[in-house]
């Protein structure tokens, strides 16, 4: 029998978290030693999986097991491979070990203008079917010219969409285009004409499309050119030219290609697929595999398109020290190298390439012995009524040419020992990446080894046999799947059961017949997005531009094509991403119940209309008892259904009187109350046999709005709620949050004093997310799935929109933490969607009001998004709710070793702008640059940047948060939660640390708070309660960094229910110091402190570099600390302040324990006075070692 040799998946082995391999490593021998197998993991490891891996409990990880053995095979295969450079996206170092052996030459394209060849990031930008990427063609006489090779295009019209940037007083003679195709001897079609070209616009342009600083003088001219072919056309050559006299420039954003039918025809690589690694030139190149495993090698098979004639082979245990093993010859088509040796890395140099300007490897196959293998995790447990699918061996593959159809593959004699073993629930990447055969994409640019046609431009298939528990047969069983995208076709026991559409839908299918008393066998088909675009590189200077041709097949996860805030996802996950299960009844069924709540306000007296939907199974008419529970209230009524009917039944309050005058405990939005959970539920019993049930954690609240198309403002239970949060893309980039994740960032949430998600264009779906915050009292704006009209187009199916609408709907809508729902991101849903949209919500969750916009009517938005000073956001205050507003933020070091690899970290570059801190773009990275600079001067490495960057964070997300409290209209961030490892628009990091800006947030959103004004010099103290206060102390003080009084003032206050009360003006003496310290302080009229709030200021503006000479401050720190809890009491003792004090939780290895609860942090210690700070965090996170309270200051004195 196979015994476990190793548990974690050795695509993570990189340097980053190098310390949990070697712990890995460890286990290893212990697991051989005694002899263990998979079952007896848990028992062994009570703790997390690590920093940043996730989903990080183990009980809900269904990753499979890596083990090693002794079989002589290619162990290369499904390893994961590098290479020094790739010519595409499409044909990338991936495609060296999957199994997949080509001999022709693969598919490229390649884009000229007048100033050359396009690199791989722009060459795509016409074609790519986003509505505002172009290709620059300089000149009056410019072209734009594709070369296909080996591949052709076959299409009868052509539509050009461009703008031309000219001088007036040079044009004139009229213009012309001509499309050519294969040799470029004739054109095939023209257009011109007399005058100027397309209409005109009102803006003015630059005469140099890269030069933004002087005046724009020259004209612009907006047009359309379609060209229309006599007969269709197949061809592998593309030119188009572009001539008017006096044009400095053109800018052609979009060529689109039609065929006879009218219909788009795809010209772009990425739809054809070749299994080929192609290096980017002829100079100097190298792949390497890495085996996952020290491993014994015999031999080396080098499956080449275009070999290098001179090379050399070389071998490494540890990926950094090489011997060599061999040398190339440039053999056709297989050159087989003897190795005998041991290793687990293998690597190919190539210094000379055949004469064609080219290195080609179709595949490289490593033969030996000691490699990995994968073995599935095991199944989920069966629970009641529910048998899970998560986990077991599921078995993923690609569908090739000849595959079986999905009646066959449903069918038990299908062998599937190629089929890589899958993640269920998990994308189809996800997959990849746990067997090891992909790089992890998180880590500096390790996505650019993971191929775009692989695993873009054809549908992969899932397969599962199971068995049904004998207590179960006999009884109605359906099939669940809570989350495929973007279709499938589902297949049991070989018939085609369900065909399912869009990724937000549920699919539930009664499978009764159909099941088998044996082996059963379900395989699914997930089709591949219609339209998934190109690829978007960012560099270090440009962000490239967000979404793109995607939207037309919303719902989808939208944002995986690429944004500022994350990477291209290679393949959009596709995949199963929710759960698969069976559920057991009787004939009738119910889902998705509500308890609508209506209060006697302003007293909290609570009326209850509890409702759920029944579905009867039969064909025949059914009368059964309905029962039903809210707490210790009991209701119950009789029910009848016609065969097949499904209807929402509703208790109603005038027929119930239990229901009516009810005193219970509500739900409450963070800082408002307790967020309340009833225990609540219904059943259908038919004599006296109860057919089916369902439990749920109810809320308690009643959401009322005012003025929702002019200035929205929202009351939860009688009380006006400002929305204080911020906004999510995915809760994960590959959707691999699971219940802890989503616990610890929704706790981070409340933990900042916020009070709302915007869970932006609806791309997390997951119902662990709505759980957290019902748990935490995080509202939740639900937007549909829309975004801005320039990232995208509007769907191309609105019913197959709408079906998944009306069914989330229904699927979220019994969370108390919904709050509004919102049509569409910064623009209008197109009206048919609109109108829908509007009566579903009303429909299935009353009481929660549609808004169609998310930055128009009773809401604004727009940003912006970049640093700015505390005077500029004060500037920007707006009298609405403000739903976007943000800028980067800059992780730990300690976060910055995980995402990039050392060579990487510094100085900035383009890895810098992978991750989204690009200089220009939304985030305009460079005016944080410019503050850091501006505040202490050139940084002289990551570290040090990482440290001074914690103060630009501190005070930009504190000002934008301070700022909004001239009005408390609301403000949520652009964005509080990372979607992966990013270094711009976040409050903690994708590795759940916390950065100075969450601390900021925290202390900003205090719902009583004393703050500075720096646009006005005043005092402030804000109060958002809806009760007063009497008898508060305002005390402010100028100080120096010694703690000298430089000046104060103190004013007594009665704080008057949702209000910004202005105290008074900070007066500053003749003599001030280059740098000193406001000090404000609000107390109680028992003298307890409220609130306090520090600001280190400069004479010039924000220059605190003459801090870098400030001598050390020393501090008394005292650690009391128990399993999972530490309280730390630091004291300055010295007569000089302590400026940014960080304590850091870590194992005493050193490594940090995430994620972690600080009641503090990033906070300043004048003389003389004391902190105490609670530290909380789960003992499974500090992998059961002891723990440390590292602490840092600004002016510390490092030995």
């Amino acid at each position: 029998m196979t015994k476990l040799c190793i548990f974690v998946n050795y695509t993570h082995n990189t340097e980053p978290i190098k310390e949990y391999i070697i712990m890995f490593r460890k286990l290893f021998i212990m697991w051989i030693t005694a002899g263990l197998y998979i079952s007896s993991i848990p028992s062994i490891l009570a703790q997390t999986r690590g920093i940043g891996i996730y989903p990080g409990n183990l009980a809900e990880c269904f990753a499979p097991i890596l083990v090693k053995d002794q079989q002589k095979r290619n162990i290369a295969l499904y390893r994961t491979a590098r290479s020094s450079s790739s010519l595409d996206y499409n044909l990338t170092a991936q495609l060296l070990t999957d199994g997949i052996i080509s001999r022709d030459e693969p598919p490229f394209i390649e884009t000229f203008t007048p100033s050359g060849r396009l690199s791989r990031d722009i060459c795509e930008h016409a074609i790519d079917g986003g509505k505002y990427t172009k290709n620059i063609l300089m000149g009056d006489s410019a072209f734009l010219e594709y070369r296909l090779h080996h591949y052709q295009l076959k299409f009868l019209r052509v539509e050009v969409q461009y703008e031309v940037i000219y001088d007036e007083q040079k044009a004139h003679g009229g213009w012309l285009m001509e499309m050519y195709t294969n040799d470029n001897s004739h054109p095939q079609v023209t257009a011109s004409g007399k005058n100027l070209p397309g209409v005109p616009k009102s803006k003015k342009a630059h005469s140099d499309p890269n030069k933004q600083t002087d005046q724009p003088t020259q004209s612009v001219r907006k047009g359309s050119c379609t060209f229309t072919l006599p007969s269709i056309v197949t061809t592998d050559r593309i030119r188009f030219t572009f001539n008017l006299h006096g044009a400095s420039y053109w800018y052609v954003y979009s060529v689109r290609f039609f065929d006879e039918h009218g219909e788009l025809t795809n010209i772009l690589p990425s739809s054809h697929f070749s299994s080929t690694w192609m290096a980017s030139s002829n100079e100097n190149q190298w792949v390497s595999v890495d085996l996952g495993t020290q491993a014994a090698l015999e031999l080396l098979h080098l499956h080449w398109i275009h070999p290098a004639n001179k090379g050399e082979v070389l071998i490494s245990d540890n990926g950094q020290e090489w011997k060599s093993a061999g040398h190339l010859q440039g053999n056709l088509p297989v050159e087989t190298i003897q190795i005998n040796t041991t290793g687990r890395f293998v690597r190919i140099n190539m210094t000379q390439d055949d004469g064609s300007g080219f290195y080609g490897l179709s595949e490289l196959e490593v033969i030996g012995t000691g490699g990995l293998h994968t073995i599935p995790h095991k199944p989920e447990k069966v629970t009641g009524n529910r048998i899970s699918l998560n986990g077991g061996d599921w078995r993923l593959m690609r569908q090739y040419n000849g595959m079986p159809d999905g009646t066959q593959l449903s069918r038990k004699d299908i062998n599937t020992s190629k089929w890589i073993i899958a993640t269920v629930p998990g994308t189809v990447l996800t997959s990849y990446v746990n067997v090891g055969a992909v790089p992890n994409p998180n880590i500096s640019n390790d996505m650019l080894h993971i191929s775009e046609s692989y695993f873009c431009n054809t549908p992969f298939w899932y397969r599962r046999t199971f068995t049904i528990p004998a207590e179960m047969q006999g009884r109605r069983i359906f099939l669940h799947l809570d989350g495929i995208n973007w279709k499938a076709g589902i297949f049991l026991n070989g018939q085609r059961i369900k065909q399912t559409c869009g990724a937000f839908i549920r699919s539930k299918v009664d499978i009764t017949q159909i099941l088998k008393k044996d082996i059963n066998v379900l395989a699914i088909c997930i089709e591949p997005n219609a339209h998934f675009g190109s690829v978007k590189e960012k560099n270090y200077q440009l962000p490239d531009l967000n979404g793109g041709i995607l939207g037309l097949d919303n719902p989808t996860f939208h944002a995986s094509i690429g944004w500022d805030w994350n990477a291209t996802v290679r393949g959009r996950n596709m995949g199963i991403w929710d759960d698969v299960y069976f559920s057991v009844s009787g004939d009738i069924s119910l889902s998705d119940p509500l308890i609508t709540t209506q209060l006697a306000l302003p007293d909290t007296i609570a009326t209850l209309t509890p409702s759920v939907f029944l579905k009867n199974n039969t064909d025949s008419t059914i009368q059964g008892t309905l029962h039903g529970w809210i707490g210790n209230i009991r209701f119950e009524k009789t029910v009848t259904l016609h065969g097949q009917e499904e209807r929402e039944e509703h208790f109603l309050p005038e027929d119930f009187s239990q229901l009516s005058g009810v005193r219970m405990p509500l739900w409450w939005p963070n800082t408002y109350g307790t967020p309340y959970l009833h225990q609540a539920g219904f059943s259908f019993e038919q004599e006296n046999i109860c057919s089916d049930s369902i439990g749920f954690m109810a809320g308690l609240r009643q959401v009322d709005y005012r003025d929702t198309m002019s200035h929205l403002r929202i009351f939860i239970n009688g009380k006006r709620f400002v929305p204080l949060g911020g906004n999510w893309g995915f809760g994960e980039m590959q959707l691999n949050y699971r219940r802890r994740e989503y616990d610890a960032a929704a706790r981070y949430h409340r933990e900042q004093n916020f009070t709302m998600i915007r869970n932006w264009v609806g791309q997390t779906g997951d119902k662990e997310f709505y759980e957290a915050c019902d748990r935490y009292g995080i509202v939740v704006w639900q937007d549909f799935w829309l975004a801005n009209p320039a990232d995208g187009p509007d769907p191309a199916d609105n019913k197959m929109f709408l079906a998944n609408a009306l069914d989330y709907l229904r699927r979220i809508r019994q969370h108390a933490c919904i709050g509004i729902y919102c049509g569409r991101n910064e623009g209008y849903p197109p009206q048919s969607l609109n109108k829908s949209l509007n009566e579903y919500v009303g429909q299935i969750h009353p009481g929660i009001t549609y808004i169609p916009s998310s930055a128009d009517d009773g809401v604004s938005g727009h940003g912006p998004y970049r640093a700015l000073s505390r005077k500029d956001y004060f500037r920007l205050t707006t009298p609405l709710f403000h739903t976007e507003r943000g800028m980067p933020c800059v992780t730990t070091y300690e976060s910055l070793c995980r995402m990039m690899y050392p060579q990487d970290r510094w100085p900035q570059g383009d890895i810098w702008g992978i991750h989204d801190f690009t200089q220009q773009g939304a985030q305009r990275c460079s005016t944080f640059n410019d503050l850091v600079y501006q505040t202490f001067g050139k940084a002289a490495n990551a570290r040090q940047f990482c440290e001074w960057a914690q103060w630009i964070n501190f005070d930009g997300y504190r000002a934008m948060f301070e700022s909004n409290h001239q009005t408390r209209s609301g403000l949520l961030l652009w964005m509080s939660h990372p979607a992966w490892p990013s270094l711009s628009f976040q409050t903690y990091d994708y590795y759940l640390e916390p950065t100075a800006a969450y601390f900021a947030c925290k202390l900003a959103c205090e719902p009583t708070h004393i703050q500075w004004n720096a646009l006005t010099d005043s005092v402030q103290v804000v109060h958002r309660f809806d009760h007063s206060q009497q008898n508060v102390e305002v005390k402010a003080q100028l100080c120096d960094t010694n703690g000298k009084n430089l000046w104060e003032r103190t004013e007594k206050l009665n704080l008057k229910p949702d209000m910004t009360h202005n105290c008074f003006t900070v007066e500053y003496p003749s003599y001030l110091p280059e740098t000193f310290i406001l000090c404000l302080r609000l107390h109680d009229s028992k003298n307890h402190i409220i609130s306090q709030n520090k600001y280190v200021c400069s004479r010039k503006n924000s220059d605190l570099s003459s801090l870098r000479q400030i001598r050390p401050a020393h501090l008394d720190i005292h650690t009391d600390t128990a399993p999972g809890l530490a309280h730390v009491t630091i004291r300055n003792t010295d007569n000089i302040a302590a400026l940014m004090i960080r304590l850091n939780l870590k194992q005493k290895n050193g490594q940090q324990i995430l994620p972690v609860i600080y009641s503090d942090n990033y906070f300043h210690l004048m003389p003389g006075e004391e902190k105490q700070v609670t530290i909380q965090w789960d003992i499974n996170d500090a992998q059961h070692r002891q723990t440390i309270v590292e602490t840092n200051w600004f002016n510390h004195e490092h030995e």
